[in-house]
């Protein structure tokens, strides 16, 4: 179809102007990552990449008609859309589209040529005109330009990026040309039968060159360092598209004006035909290649019926055909969930709809009347051209922790680990930071790369905090610097107590108090001694003058009660006090006997000091030694020898005690 553009552009037809930009579809695509780099994904031409296309049409975006080339194709990388626009080359937000520069102007195009850019180490190369520019990814200021030695025009094939090396053809010039990529000087040309409109494909240390006549197509292989040929395979029709390279097979197709052509698989060791596909709509599309298939469309409304095909790699076989999608101009993306196709609307290079389809059958899985050039697949979005517009479906990565967590017991004074989940619920990849903070005090942050679709991360942080009640909240991306969608699930908070005592307890039995009013939430069974392996044995408070009762789990731990727990093993269980100012000290109604009792304060104090409200009441107080198993020598009222009865004793915070009483009373707290 190209040379009809020539001859009918020599002719003065009027078919000229339908014309511009018959040539080659053929898109810029990404080397490695999911980002897309130059035409067809990568330097070998697969158009394949592991990113998912979408899985709906939701538009993300599309820009204002900023004179993007129909049937070009973009360039992914590091979050951002190059777009060749004729005479220019404009950088895209990846995530919002908003036009960040415009490059220096460019020669500008004779015939329309769909060039699409290519991206590499920093700067944007694109053929355009009679020149080809490399352009700083910075600030789209240039580094060098070569200028074709025949002053003919690259029309629709792309440069490729390979090997330190820029490859390129000027058309009706018949040559490729390679140029020093941190220079732009000239290494080699080679001249080729016919017109020199593909875009090369690099394969290990090789390039394939494609080429046209009138009727007849070529595919050459070439030495990547001194552009020496390998071999040559002639072809019946025209080879207006490029070649694609993929585990040792090129893979090319013919264009045929009015009729139909063929898919051929070639040996990359000498060029001999693998295999021909039955016959296909003519087409300058190059094929995609993709977990042992081969994608293809082609037609041009007017002259051939549109179509999408799906052929084995291993002997061409056809595996389906999608009627009325497609065209000679677009190149198929192939995602991993997903084959992306454009369609084209009219005899020429525009472009309308975009379509996902499935790849093992061909049946659409969503369509959109917007864009429709080669599509290209990134991170998670489809990027397309239409009508000088560029669009992008999809989302963005929809960033949310989803939890904190936090030690059973927060220990006051030593480091603590603490971990929040950021899950991605949107489309893309992301790149983001996550905060920790205590009360508004920074703990600290920590970084995010590389968070896909669906996927989850567990991010860690490390807190030291002293004795006190916090709310902890994690926010991811606080600076708002992520592309993503923040729809306030961005920030989540945990409230915490540090608490105040821990308790040690032994293997075996041990007779307990708290000293103090437990806060609420804090305070029960299950909270306090959850983390105790009991062996099955019940947990006892005196219920005096009844007997004993169990402390059940959503029981009360209230300080005054003495509390017999069994451990299998030593363990820890921690106390957080009550911080409420106006509560009201406790009192414990005591019966004639024996009653189990808790000390109650977090200060030692003498036994005759803390049971001075029954004072009169009293007679003896016993403890328990929960490492030997034993009860302790008992205290004894108003013994003042000295020895171990003493009254002048201690008794301990945390400690469960016996104590006999002469006639009933009321035990009061002497600690808040």
């Amino acid at each position: 179809m190209g040379k009809i553009k020539r001859r009918f552009g020599i002719l003065g037809s009027l078919l000229v102007i339908l014309a511009v930009c018959v040539i080659t579809a053929v898109p810029v695509m990404a080397a490695g990552g999911t980002d897309w780099q130059q035409f067809h994904k990568d330097a070998a031409n697969t158009g394949n990449t592991t990113a998912s296309a979408p899985t709906s049409n939701t538009t993300l975006w599309f820009t204002d008609d900023i004179g993007a080339v129909d049937s070009s194709s973009v360039a992914i990388a590091n979050e951002h859309v190059f777009v060749y626009c004729n005479n220019n080359v404009k950088c895209l937000n990846e995530f919002t589209g908003a036009v960040e520069w415009t490059s220096v102007a460019l020669d500008s195009s004779t015939w329309g040529s769909w060039s699409s850019p290519a991206y590499h180490n920093g700067n944007i190369f694109i053929a355009s005109g009679t020149k080809v520019y490399s352009i700083k990814e910075s600030d789209g200021s240039l580094n060098w330009t070569y200028t074709m030695p025949l002053a003919k025009e690259a029309c629709n094939g792309s440069v490729t990026i390979a090997d330190g090396k820029v490859f390129i053809g000027d058309w009706d010039g018949h040559h490729y040309y390679c140029l020093d990529e941190a220079t732009g000087t000239k290494l080699w040309e080679f001249e080729v039968s016919g017109y020199a409109q593909g875009t090369p494909a690099y394969d290990d240390g090789k390039v394939y060159l494609t080429s046209y006549e009138w009727v007849g197509g070529h595919v050459y292989c070439i030495y990547s360092d001194n552009g020496s040929q390998v071999w040559h395979q002639t072809f019946p029709l025209d080879i207006g598209g490029s070649a694609t390279v993929a585990n040792n097979v090129v893979y090319v197709a013919e264009y045929n004006f009015g009729g139909e052509g063929k898919l051929y698989a070639l040996n990359t060791d000498n060029g001999s035909i693998l295999w021909a596909s039955d016959n296909i709509s003519s087409t300058d599309s190059t094929p995609a290649v993709a977990d042992g298939k081969v994608y293809l469309c082609g037609g041009c409304p007017g002259w051939c019926k549109l179509a999408t095909y799906c052929f084995s790699t291993d002997n061409g076989t056809q595996l389906w055909k999608v009627d009325d999608i497609g065209g000679w101009t677009c190149s198929i993306a192939a995602a991993s969930n997903a084959v992306v196709v454009g369609n084209v609307k009219f005899y020429g290079a525009g472009s309308y709809g975009t379509y996902a389809l499935d790849p093992d059958t061909g049946i659409t899985m969503w369509s959109s009347s917007y864009g429709g050039s080669s599509p290209v697949v990134a991170n998670g979005r489809v990027f397309t051209i239409a009508q000088g517009r560029v669009y992008a479906f999809g989302t963005l990565p929809d960033l949310v922790p989803t939890q904190i967590g936090v030690p059973t017991y927060i220990n006051d004074g030593q480091a603590n680990t603490i971990t929040t989940v950021v899950k991605n619920n949107g489309t893309g990849t992301a790149n983001t930071t996550v905060t920790l903070k205590a009360n508004d005090t920074l703990i600290g942050t920590e970084n995010i790369t590389s968070l896909g679709d669906g996927a989850n991360q567990t991010v860690t942080f490390t807190w030291t905090p002293a004795i006190g009640d916090y709310t902890l909240k994690v926010t991811v991306d606080p600076d708002n610097a992520a592309s993503a969608l923040h729809v306030g699930n961005y920030g989540l908070t945990k409230a915490v107590s540090v608490p105040q005592m821990k308790l040690e307890l032994v293997n075996g039995w041990n007779f307990i108090s708290t000293p103090k009013k437990l806060k609420d939430g804090h305070n029960t069974a299950r909270r306090v001694f959850g983390g105790v392996n009991t062996d099955i044995h019940h947990i006892y408070v005196c219920a005096a003058p009844t007997g004993w009762a169990d402390l059940e789990s959503d029981n009360v731990v209230a300080p005054l009660d003495g509390i017999w727990i069994y451990s299998n093993g030593s363990c820890e269980v921690y106390y957080a006090f009550d911080t409420n100012p106006w509560r009201i000290p406790p009192i414990k109604q005591l019966h004639a006997g024996w009653s189990a009792i808790g000390f109650s304060d977090i200060e030692t104090a003498s036994a005759n000091s803390a049971l001075t409200s029954v004072e009169t009441r009293w007679a003896h107080l016993m403890g328990f030694n929960a490492d030997n198993q034993t009860y302790e020598t008992s205290i004894t009222n108003n013994d003042q020898s000295g020895g171990d009865r003493n009254e002048s004793n201690p008794m301990l915070p945390g400690k469960g005690y016996w104590l006999y009483m002469m006639s009933d009373g009321g035990l009061a707290a002497i600690g808040m």
